[in-house]
Order: C-alpha cells, then sequence, then structure tokens
C-alpha cells in the first residue's frame, strides 16, 4: 500500500509542477508586460530567483548546521545541472534562440564572480585555491558584485525596452488596473507553492521508490534522483518558456539562476559562518567554469541552442554523473 502512495505522490508531484511552471509563466509575463519591462528582465531576476528558492533555503538551513559541504554542493551542483540538463531538455523539443548582446552583460558578471570565488578562496602563504575560508568580508565582496550586477542589467534592459515599439504597443492594450496587478502577483505566489510542492514530492517520492521498490544505491540515488530534483523548478519552467514562444524567460531563468546562486545564496550562507571550499571541490568548479564557457561560445556563435547542441549537453551531463559516481 505504501508503494502505491509513493507513486502517487510523484504522478501528483509532477501535476502541481505541470500547474505551477504554466502559471509562474503567465504571471511572469503579465508582470512584465504591465510594468513594461522586457521579460528578459524577469526570467534573469523575479523568475531565475524564485525557481531558486528551494536552493536558498536548504543551502541557509545546512550553514546554521555548519554543513559547509551542502552549500558548496548545492551551489556548484545546482549551476552544472541547470546548463547540462535543465537547458538541454528545453532546447530537445523545441530550438531556443538567444540574444548575445543582451545576455553578454549577464555571462560577464557570471564568469567575474566566479573569479572571485576562486580569487577569495586563495591563500597567498601556501599559494593554493580553495584554502582561504569565506568569510563576512568575502559575503559583502559578492553581494556588492550582484547587487551591481542587478542594477547594471536594469538600466541595460530598460534602454532596450524603450526601443521596443511592439512592446510598447502592446503593453498599451492591457487593461493597467489594481486588479491585474493582484490577480498577476496572487497567480505568482501560488505558482511558488506549486513547484516548492510538486519538487518535494517529487523527490521524496523518487527516493522512496527507488530505495525501497527497486532497490537502487543511495549513492546512485543522491547521484541521479536528488540531483534531478533540485532543478525542476528550473527545467519546467523553461520548458513552458520555450513552449510559450519565451526564449528570453528560458534563457534568462538559467543564467539568472547560476548568477543568484554564487552571488547570493553562496554569500548570505557565508555571511552566517565561514564557509571552506575544500580541495575535493575543484574537478567540480573546473568543470562549472567550463560548462558555462562552452554555452557562452555557443550563444555567441550560434545564436540559438539546437535539439543536436542539447544532444551534446545530455551527454556531457551523463558522463559527469558518471564521473561522479566513480570518483566519489
Amino acid at each position: 500500500m505504501e508503494h502505491l502512495i509513493q507513486f502517487f505522490y510523484v504522478g501528483f508531484g509532477i501535476f502541481l509542477l505541470y500547474l505551477g511552471g504554466d502559471l509562474l509563466l503567465k504571471s511572469s509575463v503579465g508582470i512584465a508586460t504591465y510594468l513594461k519591462v522586457p521579460t528578459l528582465l524577469i526570467g534573469v531576476t523575479i523568475v531565475s530567483f524564485s525557481t531558486s528558492a528551494p536552493e536558498l533555503f536548504t543551502s541557509l538551513v545546512a550553514a546554521f548546521k555548519g554543513k559547509n559541504e551542502i552549500v558548496v554542493s548545492n551551489v556548484i551542483g545546482s549551476n552544472i545541472i541547470n546548463i547540462l540538463l535543465a537547458l538541454p531538455l528545453a532546447g530537445f523539443f523545441l530550438k531556443i534562440k538567444a540574444d548575445f548582446k543582451r545576455l553578454k552583460l549577464s555571462f560577464m558578471f557570471l564568469f567575474l564572480l566566479m573569479f572571485l570565488l576562486l580569487l577569495l578562496s586563495f591563500d597567498f602563504r601556501s599559494y593554493s585555491f580553495f584554502v582561504t575560508p569565506y568569510n563576512r568580508f568575502s559575503s559583502f565582496s559578492i553581494l556588492i558584485l550582484f547587487l551591481s550586477y542587478l542594477l547594471f542589467f536594469y538600466k541595460e534592459e530598460k534602454e532596450h525596452a524603450s526601443l521596443e515599439n511592439s512592446f510598447q504597443e502592446g503593453a498599451s492594450n492591457l487593461n493597467q488596473s489594481l486588479n491585474f496587478v493582484f490577480f498577476n502577483s496572487l497567480s505568482f505566489f501560488i505558482s511558488m507553492y506549486f513547484l516548492y510542492l510538486g519538487s518535494k514530492l517529487l523527490v521524496d517520492g523518487a527516493l522512496y521508490i527507488a530505495n525501497n521498490v527497486f532497490n537502487v544505491s543511495e549513492k546512485l540515488i543522491g547521484i541521479i534522483v536528488v540531483a534531478f530534483g533540485t532543478s525542476v523548478p528550473e527545467l519546467v519552467v523553461s520548458l513552458f518558456a520555450i513552449i510559450r514562444k519565451e526564449s528570453d524567460i528560458a534563457f534568462g531563468n538559467i543564467i539568472g539562476s547560476n548568477i543568484f546562486n554564487i552571488g547570493f545564496i553562496l554569500a548570505s550562507s557565508s555571511f552566517f559562518r565561514p564557509i571552506l571550499l575544500q580541495d575535493i571541490y575543484i574537478l567540480d568548479f573546473s568543470i562549472m567554469v567550463f560548462i558555462t564557457l562552452v554555452l557562452f561560445l555557443v550563444v555567441k556563435f550560434k545564436g540559438v541552442f539546437s535539439r543536436g547542441i542539447s544532444l551534446i549537453f545530455l551527454l556531457l551531463y551523463f558522463l559527469y554523473n558518471l564521473m561522479l559516481f566513480n570518483f566519489y
């Protein structure tokens, strides 16, 4: 009987994710149109921060409990999965068009954040990385850079919006009333709850089924099931964005989420208690930088995330999991 209940939880969790993803996308586009700002701005900020909420809460709780490895694994792992799994799965079904000129600033800040992350861990006495723990000074440094990025990006996107006549014409046809604002805001928060509850039911149910029905090892569960579960909100929102022809939100969600993970989640977690990136994370950190660079080159020279490119990224994700399974 318990097995059937867990299967029901998985199915109901997927259903809630479907409702949450659809509702979040509709409300986000509605808010963007009402505020007369581009959907890319909403995707990089509100949507990406919202889909990263589970990682934020998990990291803060782990930091308070002194579980540094959970905080670091959460941030680095989430960034890798967003690029190698969430975005390619969305791009596998429909091509994702990317505007490099508008994403260039976000990529530059993401690289800058990763460089700062590496620099702050450097020990000048031993000339080694991942030795110096991240303290409040490190936290403030990263947070200042993160806030600077938000200001620069907002200014750039507002200037871009003023040049889009079609965007302005669409906004003029809206009923800009308090009811419209209230409805979209309420829909946004309801969608976030659906995404949270759906993710929890899916992951918990999948863990139970894998462990008790199929007798899969905990290590394999952690690598495959939990890793997939933590990226479910980003994956669902990106899929719905592509289906509804909102490529800006799909790309903005992934890039913005990765920036938020480093610029806010890791920084806020290290503010309360120092966090040390041990040398065991050198490989994962290097992979995170490498695949971000590959994504940058794809966006710059291709301008589209096709099915072929998606398959390559999914293959890299499979190889990454295989490496983790053998390495750890």
